[in-house]
């Protein structure tokens, strides 16, 4: 007996998901650190059953073209159904935990939101408290739910790929590799266990094993600096958030008198050394304040006007080596909640400025993320010379010249632990020139030019002071607010003496920023054709505890293979061979030019090529390699029979 699948089944539990990841949300000010990682599990698994939701309205066009009561078809649903009931069966189990253990308390002031706490009950048994129906700790809770989440997106590869092959051929070993994917997912629901790893914050996927390794903690410290006329002042070499400001500030419940930011933890580090909390707690946030990563291989990152409360100012703080297990936690909760609601703040007041603006090209809300450091070479340009073919323009009334990256965010969108504020990095940056307004106004010509620095523009920096860049499209803004665009431009920019080298140093710095986030992230003439999330990767260049695997196709159909660290510290980008789906061989090969992005314990980037890639690559588990072999059939199977 076949069950019936409703589109409605997926939209009601991707939505029960979102509501559990936001009520972890609310909640995470009482709650263990653990409970983020639930957190992250549910946002994703919301995100996968939203896709199931797309591919089943799919589903059901390419099925009315089928005889009725078609066997293969019934199947079929009948295994994607088994799926999303498991799916039910876990979330309603985690529902009726949030309903015995969150306590929600109503504010004296009616326009705040509600306040949403866990329980001194949960609170001190959270390690006895049985989270799923099979009697299993919050790993297993979590493991089960990186099960959903691998076997939606994989039950949505496969039956993507096999509609985009003939159905008429293809359904047959369709429905084999469905109804193999199914029994693989009802066995490990029951077998597997999860293991603590060595890694701070990481789980491994073991079947049948039941030992927990003590995990070590996240060192959440920094260097607060500012900048001075020589450089950078140090303020105090292990900084770090307040715990209970940053927890208000994520509940929407922080008071603007509650005081500084940032504490003083050098005496946590080094007994004997002097405390910098006098100092540091002089800072605190201003209706100003925005979060700006510095495009550099050193990962800092600069809260631009934050309130100094000793002198009524408002300064620049720069929050650099950064331990690289907090590099990510910090950015996904302060930066990205602060860029969000300062975004938010200026569009309300109009068309933006320089931090966040709607784009005139295409009316998308552009939001700063990373910028280049200039200390000197803004204020000592002399000229610039723009140049198309024989037609030659120089301007010398420059006022400013700045290189910002930018995201778009994707209302409504959700994603890993960011709801409704993904922010999607744009493929270029802009080097922003502003003229003197009334030389333009007087001369009728541009007031600001805007040249898109992409990873691959040649540029070269001269014996004479100047950094040419070639061959770059430009939009020139007059000042009556007409914008015209030009294609292939070559740009001088002639300086006053030696900031010419630091000028070009910061376009190279921004240059590696953006080759980085190709690699990270699917281009825009890439589709994702699998997502996992696995658990350890082992290669001989690398070994990766927590990693999410993803392989994407562009329009040539060359296909790449991403793996990320859940820290984000490491990134593998490989170039697959060109028969890495077709060849009959056992052993997957991994032979394709890779490059590996690496965050060391100094908190530096490097970024390394590997020509020939790896000889192995292997996951933690039988499970794990299952699910990438059978993804791997499902992709060549389409392949096989669309050629």
């Amino acid at each position: 007996m076949s069950f019936q699948i409703s589109i409605g089944d997926a939209i009601l539990l991707a939505q029960i998901a979102l509501r559990l990841a936001q009520t972890f949300t609310k909640g995470r000010k009482s709650a263990p650190v653990e409970f983020q990682e639930i957190e992250n599990e549910l946002y994703s698994l919301s995100a996968a059953l939203a896709a199931v939701k797309n591919e089943r309205d799919s589903v059901r066009l390419s099925a009315d073209q089928m005889a009725p009561g078609n066997n293969q078809h019934i199947a079929a649903e009948d295994i994607f159904a088994h799926i999303l009931q498991n799916c039910r069966h876990t979330l309603t189990h985690l529902e009726e935990l949030v309903k015995k253990y969150m306590i929600v308390s109503e504010q004296t002031d009616p326009q705040k939101p509600k306040l949403e706490r866990w329980s001194h009950s949960l609170m001190k048994n959270w390690r006895k408290i049985e989270w799923t129906t099979e009697k299993g700790d919050l790993n297993t809770l979590r493991s089960q739910i990186m099960v959903h989440i691998n076997s939606l997106n994989l039950l949505v590869n496969i039956s993507t790929s096999s509609r985009a092959a003939s159905i008429e051929r293809s359904l047959d070993k369709k429905l084999v590799l469905l109804e193999e994917l199914h029994q693989w997912y009802v066995d490990n629901l029951k077998e597997i266990q999860p293991k603590r790893s060595h890694s701070p914050g990481s789980l491994i996927w073991e079947s049948g094993a039941t030992t927990h390794a003590q995990g070590l903690g996240i060192v959440s410290t920094f260097e607060l600096a500012k900048k001075n006329e020589v450089g950078h002042e140090t303020i105090c070499p292990y900084a770090s958030i307040r715990s209970d400001w940053i927890e208000s500030f994520l509940d929407g419940t922080l008071d603007p008198n509650s005081g500084s930011m940032f504490v003083c933890s050098c005496l946590d580090h080094h007994p004997r050394t002097m405390s910098h909390q006098p100092t540091v707690q002089r800072y605190g946030l201003s209706h100003l304040i925005f979060p700006i990563r510095i495009a550099s291989d050193d990962i800092s990152w600069v809260l631009y006007r934050i309130a100094d409360t000793a002198n009524n100012e408002l300064v620049d703080l720069y929050i650099r080596n950064i331990h690289p297990s907090y590099i990510r936690r910090l950015e996904d909760t302060l930066f990205r909640s602060l860029s969000s609601r300062r975004s938010d703040a200026i569009l309300t007041q109009g068309q933006g400025n320089s931090l966040c603006y709607i784009s005139a090209e295409n009316q998308e809300e552009h939001i700063l993320e990373a910028m280049g450091d200039l200390n000197i070479s803004r204020q000592s340009v002399e000229s610039i010379t723009f140049q198309s073919g024989r037609s030659r323009h120089i301007q010398e009334w420059i006022t400013d010249v700045q290189i910002l990256q930018y995201g778009v965010r994707n209302l409504g969108t959700v994603v890993g632990n960011t709801q409704g504020d993904l922010v999607r990095s744009l493929e270029y940056a802009e080097i922003l020139i502003s003229f003197d307004a009334d030389e333009a106004q007087e001369r009728d010509d541009v007031a600001s030019m805007v040249l898109k620095l992409r990873r691959n523009t040649t540029t070269v920096l001269t014996e004479k002071a100047s950094v040419e860049i070639k061959s770059i499209e430009a939009v020139g803004t007059h000042s009556d607010e007409r914008t015209t665009t030009h294609e292939g431009l070559d740009v001088i920019i002639q300086f006053t003496t030696k900031p010419a080298r630091e000028f070009h140093d910061k376009i190279e710095a921004m240059r590696m920023e953006l080759f980085v986030k190709s690699l990270q992230y699917p281009s825009s003439n890439e589709k994702v054709v699998l997502n996992l999330q696995t658990a350890r990767v082992e290669c001989e260049r690398a070994y990766i505890d927590d990693a999410e695997i993803t392989i994407v196709v562009d329009a040539d159909a060359k296909y790449r293979l991403i793996i990320t660290s859940r820290n984000g510290c490491t990134i593998i980008s490989q170039v697959l061979v060109a028969d890495f789906f077709t060849s009959l061989s056992n052993g997957l090969n991994f032979t394709g030019p890779t490059y590996l992005v690496q965050i060391g314990d100094t908190g530096e980037r490097k970024v390394y090529h590997y020509k020939n890639g790896f000889r192995h690559l292997n996951l933690s588990t039988r499970q794990a390699n299952h699910m990438l072999e059978l993804a791997r059939s499902s992709v060549s199977f389409a392949i096989r029979n669309s050629e």
